[in-house]
């Protein structure tokens, strides 16, 4: 008698912590997505989301809780984007191309100042050193003659904007790229993934292109 007792007393339990379980499921998917308004201005300064995505878009959209005091490290490891089919888009370097884009998410949609309220570490590394050079043969080879690096301008709009770039010393080293190869602005780390992994021991969080 005394066990049938407890048997029943343990499905109870069961059943109480199955419906607790549920219901705290249902709450979290009830749970609105939009918990800090945004965009503080539209991405593209006109456009509202609903507008351009269709009404109830904005409701759905999760913004970024974290708006003060955020840090971001980004690791560049290659010079090139890669399409679909694994070629190389010369025209494209990696995160530099789409640097505007973090850019517009932060200040426009966020309303954050990059160097103030976000602070974004950029570490070139292995061919993503390429980046970080005003020019290099292997510019001359993508480009077809011509080795300078089409992408400076856009590490000095990162460099305008807040952003920090580091060149790892090793793969300068094997790249032949030194003070006077190397874009104005940028610092240099020893190893460029160890930098990377004590951004990270300092609280950044990692972003990999």
């Amino acid at each position: 008698m005394v066990h049938a007792h407890k048997r029943a007393a343990a499905m109870l339990l069961t059943v109480a912590a199955l419906g607790w379980a549920t219901a705290s499921a249902a709450d979290g998917n009830r749970a609105p997505e939009n918990h800090q308004p945004c965009p503080v201005t539209p991405y593209d300064g006109a456009t509202s989301m609903d507008d351009e995505f269709g009404y109830g878009a904005q409701a759905i959209t999760r913004c970024l809780q974290v708006r003060r005091h955020a840090k971001v490290v980004v690791s560049v490891d290659h010079a090139f984007f890669y399409n679909a089919f694994g070629q190389v888009q010369t025209n494209r370097a990696t995160f530099l191309s789409n640097i505007e884009h973090m850019v517009r998410n932060y200040e426009n949609v966020h309303g954050m100042t990059i160097g103030k309220d976000v602070e974004v570490a950029v570490v070139f590394s292995e061919s993503g050193a390429l980046l970080a050079a005003t020019q290099h043969p292997a510019f001359a080879q993508a480009s077809g003659g011509n080795p300078a690096n089409p992408f400076v301008h856009l590490v000095e709009y990162g460099l305008q904007k807040g952003f920090r770039f580091y060149l790892c010393q090793t793969a300068a080293r094997n790249l032949g790229i030194d003070m006077q190869k190397k874009i104005e602005g940028v610092r240099f780390v020893p190893g460029g993934h160890i930098a990377v992994a004590d951004f990270q021991l300092q609280g950044y969080a990692l972003i990999q292109p």
